[in-house]
């Protein structure tokens, strides 16, 4: 899940050079805010994800990082890279976006 900022667009463009044309690209991942505090290394989520069948409740975890990130950063590095912006949700820190390679 977690990947350094530093590393996104290489994972982007990687994602977009193997993506057929008219591919979709589906991502899911929390913005990473702030620390609260300096002691605070980690951050933590609940997650409840529904499925046709049934709904999985679990945890997602991950560090700090210098720089904050939102869902508007993905959104400007995976249009840098090439992909059109098709679809998003967002809801507590957590988001959900879908692009497509033209």
């Amino acid at each position: 899940m977690f990947i350094e900022p530093d590393d996104h667009g290489k994972v982007l463009r990687e994602i977009f050079r193997v993506l057929i044309p008219g591919g979709q690209f589906l991502m899911w991942d929390v913005e990473i805010l702030q620390r609260p505090a300096p002691e605070q290394d980690m951050m933590v989520f609940p997650l409840k994800v529904k499925l046709p069948s049934t709904s999985i409740h679990t945890g997602y975890g991950t560090p700090y990082t210098e720089k904050c990130i939102t869902l508007h950063d993905y959104i400007s590095e995976a249009r840098a890279v090439g992909f059109e912006w098709i679809e998003q949700g967002f809801a507590k820190q957590t988001f959900f976006c879908k692009f497509q390679k033209p």
